[in-house]
């Protein structure tokens, strides 16, 4: 069982079986400064995957392949 947590990645937990999964919910349960946690990085870890996120990186990666032809 981990808490996953740093900044990047402080959204979310990694659970092995079923017993994990509860133990980490009843701790949310109980600690509301963790969800509250949980709640603000996952919002901004779900900036990665907007629209925008998508199409800058595409277009880098697009950027980077013509340069390679070169």
């Amino acid at each position: 069982m981990k808490w996953v947590y740093n900044a990047k990645e402080s959204c979310g937990f990694k659970w092995n079986n079923i017993e994990e999964l509860v133990s980490l919910t009843e701790n949310l349960v109980k600690n509301p400064d963790r969800i509250n946690e949980l709640r603000k990085n996952t919002v901004l870890r779900s900036e990665l995957y907007t629209k925008q996120a998508f199409e800058k990186s595409f277009k880098a990666i697009l950027a980077n392949n013509v340069l390679e032809k070169i």
